[in-house]
């Protein structure tokens, strides 16, 4: 019978393969695996392989996601593929979008934030790089990620409820804009196509871009 968790090695980086459905068993031999290896895998990159009828939900997979970051390990995400046309005017779109905060300036960051890291603009903010799973970024104005969202964002801080959140792969564990908030929902992710969260009639929702 093969162990809850094994780490296979490949060119590209780790996989870390799950065969256990018991998440609790996942969690635990996940740890001890990456205590015992402290060190040894930090700045490798890893994607989590759930085997043949295991299943997990988004906050399950970014629970273990973050174990392997908090060991210096890399989430290696799988890439969008566009038309250059279509990258090109989705660009375009997303950022004609930050012209809805009136007066306001945009700050771009090209870089990844991790566990932990938090990030506040008076501005309105677009992100070049993904906000993983126990990172918080925060603006006055719109929040735009071009890669995932898996942290916490919140947009028209602290009291717009006009700003939006858009990323190209929005699966936050909590979005919020001015004073209204969402959590984490179920989803596979990886959609081929961005999402937007705005406020409408005092609730947040998601929908396509």
């Amino acid at each position: 019978m093969p162990e809850p968790v094994q780490i296979k090695g490949t060119p590209k980086g780790l996989l870390v393969m799950l065969n256990s459905q018991d998440f609790s068993l996942l969690k635990s031999s996940l740890i001890e695996k990456m205590e015992k290896a402290k060190g040894f895998f930090r700045g490798a990159k890893f994607t989590i392989i759930p085997g043949q009828n295991i299943s997990l939900t988004s906050a399950e997979k970014d629970e273990l996601e973050t174990i392997c970051s908090q060991y210096g390990l890399i989430l290696e995400q799988e890439p969008l593929t566009l038309p250059i046309d279509k990258t090109r005017d989705m660009l375009k779109a997303m950022l004609n979008s930050i012209e809805a905060v009136e007066g306001k300036e945009c700050e771009i960051l090209v870089r990844n934030f991790r566990n932990g890291q938090t990030y506040h603009s008076e501005k309105s903010l677009l992100i070049f790089g993904d906000v993983n799973p126990g990172a918080e970024i925060s603006a006055q104005g719109n929040i735009i990620v071009w890669g995932s969202l898996r942290g916490i964002a919140h947009a028209g801080y602290p009291d717009n409820e006009k700003a939006q959140v858009i990323a190209l792969n929005l699966v936050p564990a909590q979005i919020r804009i001015g004073k209204y908030f969402t959590r984490a929902q179920d989803s596979p992710g990886n959609r081929p196509y961005p999402e937007k969260a705005i406020v409408e009639e005092g609730h947040v929702i998601i929908e396509k871009y």
